[in-house]
């Protein structure tokens, strides 16, 4: 971690900056080992503003007070960066635990109460007849509705027994 404490319109001495950089290593657990603050104080006619910047990788984190006591503006500074590096790794982990659930989600198979449940699979040869012969055929079987390959057009057909009784065809639209 690598400090520039510097102050504007005016120098700051070797025992404020070590109190500076005192109260900045408070909150060192939150920084990254690679980054680089700078601590800039500006004395203006009535206060001192502390301005806190914090690069670290492609992040940049600022924290901007005043105050009339230097020191006072420099921890008010430090809390707000504080804050905002507490809300950033709170990101992080609600943005990483948002990954790791979407992961486990698509892992794990979904059930609606809702939704029809498949309870068979089935395989059968599909014959090319009429749709004549199909609904004979269907009614041999004894189901509601029978798939075939339709002899005049070449296309997988359906052939079902409606609710009155009569015969309905599907012919899917190429």
């Amino acid at each position: 971690m690598t400090y520039l404490i510097r102050g504007k319109n005016f120098d700051i001495g070797d025992h404020t900056k070590e109190k500076i950089e005192a109260v900045i290593s408070g909150i060192e657990k939150l920084l990254p080992q690679d980054a680089f603050i700078n601590v800039a104080v500006n004395r203006g006619k009535l206060v001192y503003k502390t301005d806190i910047t914090l690069k670290s990788g492609k992040q940049i984190v600022r924290s901007e007070k005043e105050d009339e006591d230097m020191m006072v503006s420099v921890d008010k500074a430090t809390e707000n960066l504080e804050k905002q590096l507490l809300k950033l790794k709170g990101r992080k982990v609600a943005k990483r635990k948002a990954v790791e659930d979407e992961i486990i989600a698509e892992s794990e198979p979904v059930y609606d109460d809702d939704a029809p449940v498949i309870e068979r699979n089935k395989k059968f040869e599909v014959l090319p007849m009429d749709a004549e012969e199909a609904a004979t055929q269907m009614d041999l079987l004894g189901h509601d509705f029978f798939v075939f390959l339709n002899t005049a057009t070449g296309i997988l057909n359906v052939v079902y027994k409606r609710k009155n009784g009569n015969y309905g065809l599907i012919e899917p639209e190429i």
